[in-house]
């Protein structure tokens, strides 16, 4: 078997940390632009984006506790979700970091990530659930 000779190289993948930085960075000058939620003119319900532009305005402004009261899926997702990213890039950049063996992208989390966006759609629009509706 032969050496990948990727090995130990940044992944392409890790580029996804800046872009999705660069697109929160530039949420208030595109918030005004963004259409009307289509779900929510026609059903009356919340979608689980609902929020999630105010909550990307508030984070570019480093209004994190505003920005979790939008959207507190998107703003954990955000969170999480390049702080994962990054770990995982680090794990192809050191494979020999014990610790870092554990963070790799896995289609198991493709699953778990549609449950949490069908699951918070669903309580959002539930009385007693009005702690994860947009404010």
């Amino acid at each position: 078997m032969r050496p990948n000779p990727n090995r130990g190289a940044w992944p392409r993948w890790v580029l996804l940390v800046p872009l999705l930085v660069l697109g929160v960075a530039s949420a208030r000058s595109l918030g005004p632009a963004m259409p009307a939620c289509l779900f929510h003119q026609h059903t009356a319900l919340l979608c689980p984006g609902c929020g999630s532009t105010r909550a990307a305005v508030a984070l570019s402004e480093g209004r994190i506790i505003e920005a979790g009261r939008n959207n507190l899926l998107f703003v954990s997702g955000f969170i999480f979700g390049g702080l994962w990213i990054l770990l995982a890039a680090m794990r192809e950049k050191f494979p020999k970091v014990r610790f870092l063996q554990f963070f790799r992208i896995r289609l198991s989390f493709l699953w778990v990530i549609l449950g949490l966006l069908l699951s918070f759609g669903i309580l959002r629009n539930f009385p007693g659930f009005e702690i994860l509706r947009p404010r």
